[in-house]
């Protein structure tokens, strides 16, 4: 998350992610479910303008950047909703993440935040959730609170399950119902293609069609992508492997180690997830899956011309909005994976 300020006026970075790995453990008592999964943020961010307010008011306005707006208008027709329209006041998560923070705080202070939005909604890429940490890390230096990451990461969790992640700016491993953030090392940098089709899909309706995983399984990172999911019915995984490969340097290993037990749930909601992975599948990308609950595809690539190339076979193939991005860190043309 990059953060620059001039007095009372803050502009923040907020990254969206993808999910290298997710495991559904289990149903908990509270309704959520237990997971473990490994989360990257990206390049694609949207872009936060945090004013201080003297009176104590909390403003949030919301807006698709002009590009976005003109793709949305475009595909309005056949091709069907890609771009959902984008809650404003207190109907957005920045909105309560504030007023929480504002109450835990005690400060008399206010906020006034334009969202400038690149991040698909609905989609898996952790939008909102990154928003809101960005806010609340915005209204920590304007409002001189001087808290810790930690004690954010308190009421992040309030806010949402992936927003004390959003914390952190770096790879993790998230466990509980993802507010219990571990970060790691070795993730250096790769290209993505993503593809957000014209339907999104609902996080709750997902989680509440898939079955937990069972009993412990060892899966091999030489192992296809066909065979991992033909093995793992009921299978419990692990992001060790990943992060073991991750660490090695090995993009082709981390490509085989992906996982999401979401996906077979997500493609029983939605027919855009079975299409692209079939299309992903056809094309020469090392790894694909779904990200988070949907309804956003990935794939990683080789490097930045290798995106590009995927990317415009998936424009022609019309099937959404397509991005070429990478993982934080990365920077221009610099990593070429043979």
């Amino acid at each position: 998350m990059q953060i620059g300020h001039r007095d009372a006026l803050i502009e923040v970075r907020a990254p969206a992610k993808v999910n290298l790995f997710l495991e559904v453990l289990r149903r908990r008592e509270d309704g959520f479910h237990e997971i473990e999964t490994l989360m990257v943020p990206l390049d694609l961010s949207d872009s936060l303008r945090c004013l201080l307010r003297q009176d104590g008011d909390l403003r949030v306005t919301c807006r698709w950047t002009h590009g976005l707006q003109a793709t949305r208008a475009a595909r309005s027709g056949a091709s069907g909703r890609v771009w959902d329209e984008l809650p404003e006041g207190e109907g957005n998560l920045v909105f309560r993440a504030l007023r929480l923070l504002k109450d835990a705080s005690g400060t008399e202070l206010g906020m006034e935040i334009e969202i400038l939005k690149r991040i698909p909604s609905s989609a898996g890429l952790g939008g909102a959730s990154s928003d809101a940490a960005a806010a609340l890390m915005a209204a920590n230096r304007l409002w001189r609170l001087t808290w810790s990451v930690e004690r954010l990461s308190e009421i992040a969790a309030m806010v949402g399950s992936d927003v004390p992640f959003f914390l952190r700016g770096t790879a993790a491993v998230c466990r509980g119902r993802g507010e219990q953030v571990e970060t790691v090392g070795g993730f250096r940098g790769w290209w993505l293609v993503i593809v957000r089709p014209p339907t999104g899909l609902s996080t709750a309706r997902v989680y509440q069609e898939c079955r937990a995983a069972t009993s412990p399984l060892a899966v091999s990172d030489q192992e296809s992508a066909s065979d991992r999911f033909a093995r793992v019915a009921g299978g419990q995984r692990s992001a060790v492997g990943l992060c073991e490969a991750a660490a090695r340097d090995d993009l082709v290993g981390v490509a085989r180690q992906l996982f999401n037990r979401l996906q077979l749930a997500a493609e029983r909601q939605s027919p855009w997830i079975g299409r692209l992975a079939s299309v992903f599948g056809s094309m020469d990308c090392l790894g694909h899956q779904m990200s988070g609950s949907g309804s956003s595809y990935f794939g990683i690539c080789r490097h930045a011309g290798h995106a590009r190339r995927l990317a415009g076979r998936l424009r022609s193939a019309d099937l959404g909005a397509v991005f070429v991005t990478a993982t934080q860190g990365i920077g221009p043309c610099r990593r070429r994976v043979a």
